[in-house]
């Protein structure tokens, strides 16, 4: 029976130490030297592709920078001002705004007061259908960016918008290590506010964004068995606290055959050592009884049982599935939000808003019809005689 484990077990540290001590026992210790920095040469250029890519504390992961764009709103991991700098600068120079000095606790009053440190998340909302961009989630360079104290266009002053934007700040936690092509990360919202921290998990790759995704500590070239367990129960990212899904599910591929196992919602304390069995008679595999996605935990078995019978059995269509470049990443919906072109977001949003919606057109077509008011005029004479 096959068993997917949570981690690999490294070689210990000690290991090339015990080699060398071997190798002077024997008297081998140049020729052993040697291969050694051989082995070192030829590994560096390996390395230097496959070494996951380091996101420093408290920043935004690479993958993550620029304006991410879907049909309701734009985003940005960060403060929108960080990003282009210079651009915003000069924007400000030739319109001749005022500057909106947004450091802590300055133009949006007791919500940033309240708002804990952080790194700034960016929220425009498309209303209106699209006709009116709203600034809905704003703050100034985080702590420590080159921007320093951010300075920002003033806020329109209407009905369709609030007195100050919401300040909202998260932070990322990898849940896979990132690479130049793909990562995926725990983040994690403070919404002003609100006591506890809410988890949205997200994965990148492929300049999409997805909140609907399944994860694998596997590399790509592995050509087995395969079991990518459901790491995403958010389905969007709001100004609100999100809703939280009582099901998801993992995805165990075993050739031309795949098998979607339901987990769902439960209070059970999550085991880290439960696992389930799946067996169909020709397939016969355990994996992790329990999942926790951020402060929720889902199980495949009910109770004490350990015997997994809602797995579907579907064929493994890879037109279905979409896997990122290191195959630990697995999609079978659509992408949340994709990268967008957009370099400057407030002159995005500025533009945006200056458009003007065209005069509705009429009910009723344009006619060529002539009316004879003559003859209606001398309908009125007889009407008024009798």
């Amino acid at each position: 029976m096959k068993r997917f484990l949570r981690s690999e077990r490294a070689r210990p540290a000690s290991f090339p130490f015990f080699c060398f001590a071997f190798a002077c026992a024997r008297g081998r210790a140049i020729p052993f030297l040697c291969a050694a920095a051989v082995i070192v040469l030829l590994s560096v250029p390996f390395a230097a592709a496959q070494t996951p890519r380091e996101s420093a504390a408290g920043s935004v992961p690479q993958l993550l920078a620029g304006v991410w764009e879907n049909e309701t709103r734009l985003l940005v991991f960060g403060s929108a001002v960080d990003i282009a700098p210079a651009a915003a600068g000069e924007r400000m120079a030739e319109s001749g705004e005022s500057a909106v000095d947004i450091a802590p606790a300055a133009a949006v009053g007791n919500a940033a007061a309240r708002a804990p440190a952080g790194i700034p998340l960016t929220v425009v909302l498309k209303l209106f259908y699209g006709w009116y961009y709203d600034r809905a989630a704003e703050s100034g360079g985080a702590a420590g960016s080159a921007s320093g104290t951010a300075v920002l266009p003033e806020r329109d002053r209407n009905d369709a918008v609030s007195a100050a934007a919401e300040v909202i700040s998260v932070s990322f936690e990898p849940l896979i290590p990132e690479t130049a092509e793909s990562g995926a990360w725990n983040m994690t919202v403070q919404y002003p506010g609100q006591k506890q921290p809410v988890s949205i998990p997200i994965a990148v790759f492929g300049g999409s964004l997805y909140l609907d995704f399944m994860i694998s500590q596997l590399p790509a070239e592995f050509t087995g068995d395969v079991f990518w367990k459901a790491a995403s129960n958010t389905t969007a990212i709001s100004l609100n606290v999100p809703t939280v899904s009582t099901e998801v599910y993992s995805l165990y591929r075993s050739g031309a055959a795949a098998y979607r196992v339901r987990y769902w919602l439960t209070d059970m304390s999550y085991d880290e050592t439960a696992f389930a069995v799946l067996n169909d008679g020709s397939t016969s595999v355990s994996f992790p009884k329990h999942l926790r996605i951020g402060s929720a935990v889902y199980t495949c078995v009910p109770g004490r049982g350990t015997q997994v019978r809602n797995a579907e059995k579907i064929p493994y269509d890879g037109s279905r599935y979409v896997l990122s470049a290191d195959g630990r990443i697995c999609v079978s919906a659509a992408p949340y939000a994709i990268l967008s072109t957009v370099e400057d977001l407030y002159a995005a949003v500025e533009e945006a808003n200056r458009r003007r919606k065209p005069p509705r057109q009429p009910p009723l077509p344009d006619s060529d019809l002539d009316f004879h008011y003559e003859i209606i005029e001398e309908l009125r004479k007889y009407a008024i005689g009798r």
